[in-house]
């Protein structure tokens, strides 16, 4: 099934989203950096597929599945904030 371009731009916000989560704070100590470091390895191992779907404009990928893939992130490491996605990509939808 094709995705429509809104979608499109919704799915690609998701993975905007959380790169922004990976930056640097400014003056990091210790406890910052691993804790980014861990948050920016847990993100970059559950949505390298998904970068590579969008990279390649969707072909062959199953949205059914990235949702299933998300839940599951979601109920393994909840302090990634997976559970945020699925709220994030509804908004950006019901966005005019």
């Amino acid at each position: 099934m094709a995705i429509d371009e809104k979608r499109k731009v919704a799915y690609r916000k998701i993975l905007y989203n959380f790169l922004i989560g990976i930056k640097a704070p400014e003056i990091p100590n210790d406890t910052s950096a691993i804790a980014t470091g861990r948050y920016a390895a847990l993100v970059a191992y559950a949505l390298h597929n998904f970068a590579l779907s969008l990279a390649n404009d969707f072909v062959n990928f199953d949205e059914e599945a990235f949702w299933r893939g998300i839940a599951s992130w979601d109920a393994h490491y909840p302090e990634v904030g997976f559970s945020n996605i699925r709220k994030m990509f509804e908004w950006d939808l019901a966005e005019d």
